[in-house]
């Protein structure tokens, strides 16, 4: 099968691995981690080393895109 699309991958492994302990309201509480892109990126990272999923730097970067598209709005270089 052809690999899904970016923007749908990011959203099928959030769904699937991170929205059980996540709500809406942690990305746009007060304090959020995820200041810019980079940093988003990192939670991501970090999220996925915490628990233990191995996904791949695409992976990781699809993810940041989706929620960066659904709740950030940051600038992106690409």
């Amino acid at each position: 099968a052809p690999p899904l699309r970016d923007d749908r991958r990011g959203e099928l492994l959030y769904t699937t691995h991170c929205i059980a302990c996540h709500s809406d309201q942690v990305h746009w509480r007060d304090k959020k981690l995820a200041t810019d892109w980079k940093s988003l990126q990192s939670q991501v990272r970090h999220w996925d080393k915490f628990s233990e999923l191995g996904w791949t730097d695409d992976d990781i970067a699809a993810v940041a895109r989706y929620l960066n598209v659904l709740h950030y709005h940051y600038p992106t270089p690409d």
